[in-house]
């Protein structure tokens, strides 16, 4: 594989992320459908052609967009700390099982990837209850930090045989 392509790819990874950020704070505001919705299609995206140009993709992996909906339909505000707390437990169990489904597709050595993805979603969990950023961009930096490492699955090295 040319290095420039996966270089190419992951810059790509990158721009479908800030797009994907940008419709789930939007949806977070008004127009709720695009949170649900239009924010997941980046991420289906950008896992699926990554997934492609790399040449591991697998029609398992479109259930990337189901997964994603499910997570973002739920949000995660709350007027309580336990719904916050449940709101974003649900929120990274989506997400985390994503990452699950690059494992039960491509094997045990992408937990070497999930492990940090674990990390990540604990810390979002964190500022989904503490609120330590105002809202807007607290969903954006959650939403990127979480579906990078998501982005990052494609990409092992460890796939390579």
């Amino acid at each position: 594989m040319n290095e420039y392509t996966i270089g190419y790819a992951a810059t790509g990874a990158i721009f479908a992320l800030a797009f994907m950020c940008l419709f789930y704070m939007l949806g977070g505001r008004k127009n709720k459908w695009l949170r649900r919705f239009i924010a997941p299609l980046f991420q289906e995206a950008s896992t699926n052609l990554c997934a492609w140009i790399m040449g591991i993709w697998n029609a398992w992996l479109l259930l990337t967009y189901i997964l994603v909906a499910i997570g973002f339909s739920f949000g995660y505000g709350g007027e309580t700390t336990g719904s916050k707390l449940f709101r974003r437990l649900v929120y990274c169990a989506m997400n985390l099982t994503v990452a699950l489904l690059f494992i039960f597709l491509y094997g045990p050595k992408m937990l070497w990837i999930f492990i940090p993805n674990i990390g990540v979603a604990a810390w979002s969990i964190y500022l989904g209850i503490k609120n330590p950023l105002y809202a807007p961009a607290e969903e954006v930096f959650v939403c990127a930090l979480l579906y990078l490492m998501t982005n990052a699955y494609p990409f092992s090295s460890l796939l390579i045989k």
